[in-house]
């Protein structure tokens, strides 16, 4: 299966080089997964350049798979 221009990765090779983690994150298992401080994903919610999937007064967590997309679109 070939990823669409929109998603540079496919589900199966998501899958494959994540699925350690599980499809929720939070900040530090985000940081921990694409190697970067819990600050930088802080940093990039605010700015804009990641979604979280929470809201409000609770804890931040991630979509994994969007996580990456959205991480490496640049």
């Amino acid at each position: 299966m070939r990823p669409s221009s929109r998603h540079p990765f496919s589900r199966e090779e998501l899958d494959h080089a994540f699925g350690e983690y599980p499809p929720l994150l939070t900040v530090r298992e985000a940081a921990q997964l694409l190697r970067v401080s819990p600050s930088t994903i802080h940093h990039r919610i605010a700015r804009g350049e990641l979604r979280s999937a929470s809201r409000g007064k609770k804890p931040t967590l991630l979509i994994r798979d969007r996580l990456v997309r959205e991480y490496f679109r640049d």
